[in-house]
């Protein structure tokens, strides 16, 4: 017996000597979980206690902390409600049979408009075409005063020629005029993209003389047929470009 109590003696003063090394801190007090209605999310009150000090004189802030799940769902049903209430229906499917109940009573003068804006959009293309057939700057256009078949055949280190010093002359910068690799860049740029614009075109009026609307657009054979020629001549030049570009890679590297 004496034993039991020589132990828990020791016991004891162990423990109110880790006490009195370690002391611990007094939790503030929480109060329970506040009591709200049902459509509000739930709500937690904690108290947070600042670094100013701690008992009767310390400074005590207010958190609230909404709950995930109740205010996920919550924001979602309020965001419905808000939309509903904008749109003055019962749900959303009434906002659908709305749409299909006005396309039914008025699907004639939907039918017109679609039909207006369908052709001012094709008649927008065929007027951008006439005016890219008529650029004198245009790529396509150089040396238009030459049929294709008679560029094709001079011979092409004469041709290549005669196109660097056009792309030069273009292009130079008055800032920098022995500036020789910016125009080689620019012309690059510039002739990729007129060709994909040509090869747009020229599907485009191929598709309109298959579905015959020559007979309400200003479109004919003469324009498909120049603007194959045009494509015939941007891919030529755009050849005889990189043609020169890899002789002249090539030429770097070997020096």
């Amino acid at each position: 017996m004496q034993e039991y109590l020589i132990i828990a003696s020791l016991m004891t003063s162990a423990i109110s000597g880790y006490r009195t090394l370690f002391p611990v801190k007094p939790q503030p007090y929480v109060p329970p979980m506040a009591q709200t209605s049902p459509a509000s999310p739930r709500t937690t009150m904690q108290h947070i206690t600042s670094a100013d000090g701690d008992g009767p004189n310390a400074i005590v802030n207010l958190s609230i902390v909404n709950n995930s799940s109740d205010g996920s769902s919550s924001s979602y049903e309020s965001t419905r409600q808000y939309i509903q209430q904008k749109l003055n229906v019962a749900n959303f499917s009434d906002v659908t049979n709305s749409i299909c109940n006005y396309c039914s009573d008025n699907k004639y003068s939907l039918a017109a408009l679609g039909i207006v804006v369908t052709y001012a959009y094709l008649f927008y293309k065929v007027n951008s075409m006439h005016s890219y057939i008529n650029n004198a700057l245009a790529w396509s256009a150089w040396k238009r005063d030459v049929s294709f078949e008679l560029l094709l055949a001079i011979p092409q280190d004469h041709l290549t020629q005669d196109l660097m010093t056009v792309i030069q002359t273009r292009y130079m910068s008055c800032q920098n005029p022995t500036d020789f690799l910016t125009p080689l860049i620019s012309f690059s740029k510039d002739i990729a993209q007129e060709q994909e614009l040509v090869t747009h075109y020229h599907t485009f009026i191929t598709w309109c003389m298959r579905c015959n609307l020559n007979a309400i657009l200003p479109i004919s054979d003469t324009l498909l047929c120049q603007l194959t020629e045009r494509r015939q001549r941007i891919i030529y030049i755009n050849t005889l470009f990189q043609s020169w570009l890899a002789q002249y890679k090539l030429q770097q590297i070997t020096r």
